[in-house]
């Protein structure tokens, strides 16, 4: 052999070890972050627990745009080599039967699933503040759901899916929540406090300051300046509550129900949309 051609072969075995290196580096390090994690789930205190308000709420927080009209579960991706991700069976006709309160509360609250893996996809980031009240409620309601069989895939992940969980792209959202994080008690009037509270839901489109941003900065979609240096600056309360309502801004223009989830959100009452106007307008007009 040459001196050329032993050169080639030493520069390609070079390269087929410096790329098993970096395959097995992200294997190993996205493996880590994908497997089962230790959580301690909070003791709920289930004395106000409503069925009827628990519906009310899984409709706000827009529960079945992931998990499906019957809350059997669906696909939500289906993109190898970037992954495959369903949303789980939430009805007692899931693998396993049905989750108990410790596993609910570590999946809505914590990001970790009924099995004890990361959740990548679950919004428990605004959801982590979610009181005793709200959360035993949501329970308490899903346990009436019938149950419903719906095979689902193994979620998987491929490599492209792999590199953006090593490279903290897709981190897990146990990952995510802040360890101080308080939950609410339970609330009936109209203040900011309240209103701050129920906004944790609009974060991902919105900002975690409410203030949008740009796109590569707002998931899943950029949404706008909820303070009052934005548009709702020039809005009134009762403006506000008819946007929610009826989906029509106080310029006539409807707003986008691709992006914005309005028809869900306006399944929250009176008393917290009052409140969720008392918190944006104490936001500093900057």
């Amino acid at each position: 052999m040459n001196t050329w051609l032993r050169r080639a072969a030493y520069a390609l075995a070079a390269l087929l070890v410096v790329v098993l290196v970096g395959v097995g580096a992200i294997y190993l390090i996205s493996g880590t972050r994908m497997a089962p994690v230790e959580g301690t789930a909070h003791a709920l205190d289930d004395s106000q627990a409503s069925v009827v308000e628990g519906q009310r709420l899984a409709s706000a927080f827009g529960c079945a745009g992931c998990h499906g009209g019957n809350f059997g579960g669906t696909v939500l991706i289906d993109a190898m080599p970037f992954a495959v991700l369903p949303a789980s069976n939430l009805t007692s006709g899931r693998v396993g039967g049905e989750a108990g309160d410790g596993q609910w509360e570590l999946a809505v609250r914590h990001g970790i699933g009924f099995d004890g893996r990361p959740l990548f996809i679950m919004p428990s980031r605004a959801y982590s503040r979610l009181s005793d009240a709200h959360l035993s409620s949501i329970i308490a309601w899903a346990r009436t759901l019938p149950a419903v069989q719906n095979p689902l895939p193994e979620r998987r992940f491929g490599p492209i899916g792999r590199l953006a969980i090593t490279l903290g792209q897709l981190p897990p959202v146990s990952s995510q929540i802040p360890d101080d994080v308080q939950h609410l008690q339970t609330q009936t009037e109209a203040t900011a406090k309240f209103g701050y509270y129920l906004t944790r839901l609009c974060v991902d489109c919105h900002g975690d300051d409410l203030r949008g941003g740009p796109p590569e900065q707002r998931e899943p979609t950029p949404g706008p300046d909820l303070s009052p240096a934005g548009r709702l600056g020039s809005w009134d309360q009762s403006q506000f509550m008819t946007a929610i309502r009826t989906g029509r801004r106080p310029d006539r223009t409807m707003l986008n129900d691709s992006t914005m989830p309005w028809q869900a959100i306006a399944n929250l009452n009176d008393v917290e949309l009052s409140a969720i106007w008392a918190y944006l307008s104490t936001m500093p007009a900057t």
